[in-house]
């Protein structure tokens, strides 16, 4: 088609060999730019680096959850940030890597009311853990990066490296149950030989989270959670707080409740991984990784789950038993999502049968 005679003069006399003269230089600049620097990890700040600081939620926090609430603690500088972890029981005990749930620190799901296994009595010292506050909590720093079950796993891998591990059991409480099975399904030589599963997410479909989940995880709602007005505002609502008339059990929900809030306000980047986690995380698309585990005929594996959990629905189980055709499932009647402590008793005894020789 030809072009109109009234077209522009320098359009109609614009052959290929003029279009090439053109287009040379700005191709030619484009090549020879340089490549831009390295994009670099922004690392946020966590507990331990406002350790100066003494304001009265940070001394909350802190009466709550102490750098030095195990003896052995200790920091990993890892790749992604800065790891704060415990090493609990003797030495030459079979060693246990726990992970946890969605937004909680791990040790205050295993203190005093909760699935105890390395504290406590005589019982509990048969074992040694390597425990840490994944990245995001507590006092372990925060990358800014995607929550994805490699970096979960990386993280466990990297701790058991620097702990100077060459395997360990792997125990999993609802999200951590997810980092659990994906860590046994990418790093089986690290594994010990067992597996154990308390309400293990990783199964679960966008339904399930609901219309809080979905919106945590969506960026802009992290953004603005994230912000110094809204944590402003949070800080000076009243903290959730345990009571002790009411159970230990209810006193320790009261304190992770509340440490939720704290870590919200206290770190910025807090707010951000979990929205992450829910997003990208493991509580999601790790059908293959229970099939590949399942599959491992060196792995056995404990699941514990209550048929009252609405948090991640007993029927879940189901597809999680025809992945895992080997495992044993537990039942727990009328149990909620809150079984490591509400049945600690019944949990915590089978538990260390299971992982001792």
């Amino acid at each position: 088609m030809s072009l109109p005679p009234d077209w522009p003069t320098i359009l109609q006399d614009l052959t290929p060999i003029r279009i090439a003269a053109i287009a040379a230089p700005l191709l030619a600049y484009i090549l020879w730019q340089p490549f831009p620097d390295p994009k670099k990890l922004v690392i946020h700040p966590s507990i331990s680096d406002r350790s100066r600081e003494e304001t009265p939620l940070l001394k909350r926090f802190k009466e709550v959850y102490p750098e030095d609430f195990f003896e052995g603690g200790g920091y990993a500088a890892l790749p992604h940030g800065k790891t704060h972890y415990y090493l609990l029981g003797p030495k030459n005990a079979p060693k246990a890597c726990p992970t946890t749930q969605l937004s909680s620190i791990l040790s205050l799901i295993l203190i005093s009311g909760g699935v105890n296994l390395w504290a406590g009595d005589t019982c509990t010292c048969m074992i040694l853990a390597a425990q840490t506050d994944h990245y995001g909590r507590g006092y372990s720093e925060a990358p800014e990066m995607e929550y994805t079950d490699v970096m979960y796993c990386t993280q466990v891998a990297l701790l058991m490296q620097h702990v100077g591990w060459d395997k360990a059991h792997v125990v999993g409480v609802s999200m951590g149950g997810g980092i659990a099975v994906a860590f046994g399904a990418m790093f089986p030589k690290l594994v010990l030989g067992k597996v154990v599963l308390i309400a293990p997410a990783g199964l679960l479909k966008t339904h399930h989270l609901g219309r809080k989940g979905n919106m945590i995880g969506r960026p802009l709602v992290q953004y603005i959670a994230s912000s110094s007005i809204v944590r402003r505002y949070l800080s000076r609502k009243p903290l959730t707080v345990g009571n002790s008339g009411a159970g230990e059990g209810a006193a320790n929900f009261g304190n992770l409740a509340s440490m939720a809030q704290l870590q919200q306000v206290l770190l910025p980047y807090h707010f951000s991984a979990v929205g992450s986690s829910i997003r990208d995380g493991p509580l999601r698309g790790q059908e293959l990784a229970y099939t590949t585990i399942g599959a491992n005929n060196d792995i056995s594996i404990l699941i514990f789950w209550g048929t009252a959990d609405e948090v991640v629905p007993y029927n879940i189980s189901f597809e999680l038993m025809w992945r895992l055709p080997h495992a044993k499932l537990v039942t727990l009647e009328g149990g909620q999502h809150d079984i490591s402590v509400t049945k600690a008793d019944v949990i915590g005894p089978q538990i260390r049968d299971f992982l001792l020789p």
